[in-house]
This record gives structure tokens, sequence and C-alpha cells, in this order.
């Protein structure tokens, strides 16, 4: 599998033509559990999950990915509303997959996670 997207490192990217900018990344169904589980967590957090939340998780990513393929399935079958909040889990675990194989950023974490807390470089 492999997710094929336009690269903008910078606003001039923006100007540029976008299909100059193509990056490819490869991933596998591993990679898409993987992903759907850590996704938006701090190391070690989804241990802290019930079994049912993570079986969710996993199971909505190979719902509606082929991981064979990376291709979206029954999407259309969904009423609106459930056609976002399927695109918004998809497009984060991508965000994750993409950070780890570019970067080798493991883990991706909201700013109003507990555990993350404002840090002030001014001094008093």
């Amino acid at each position: 599998m492999s997710f094929k997207y336009n690269y903008y490192s910078g606003l001039g990217n923006y100007f540029k033509d976008p299909t100059s900018q193509d990056l490819n990344i490869s991933a596998n169904g591993l990679s898409l559990i993987r992903g759907s589980i850590i996704v938006g967590l701090a190391p070690y957090a989804h241990r802290l999950h019930d079994q049912e939340l993570l079986e969710w998780k996993i199971k909505t990513m190979l719902t509606f990915i082929d991981p064979t393929k990376y291709k979206v399935k029954y999407i259309d079958s969904l009423e609106q509303s459930e056609k976002v909040a399927v695109a918004y889990f998809i497009g984060m675990v991508c965000a994750q997959i993409h950070m780890q194989s570019i970067y080798k950023i493991r883990h991706m974490q909201h700013l109003t996670n507990r555990g993350i807390e404002s840090v002030s470089t001014q001094k008093k």
C-alpha cells in the first residue's frame, strides 16, 4: 500500500506545480493497525484503553481501508456526519504514519492531552 500526496514543505510550494512535489509513503496492514492504536496518544497510553476501544479503532481502519490496494471502501454507504467522522480518523492515522515514516516521530499528541503542559521560555 502506498500513500500518494502533494508535499508542501513551505509556503513557496503552494505556488509551484503541485504534481512536481508528489511523495509516496509505503505502509502495510500492520502499519494501519499500529497507527490506529497509537494515534494521538502518548507512549504506552494505549495500554490504558479498554479492549473494546482498541478493537473499534482497528476495525474502523480495516473496514474502510483496503490495505492491499489502499482504497477507501463502504464510505458511500454512510450518512454525511458518519463520513466526516471516519475521514477524520483515517486522516489522523495517515498523518501518524507519515510522521513516523518521514520524520521518525513515533507519537504525535494533541496539545490538549493530559501530560502536556505549557513551558515558558521567558526568563522571570
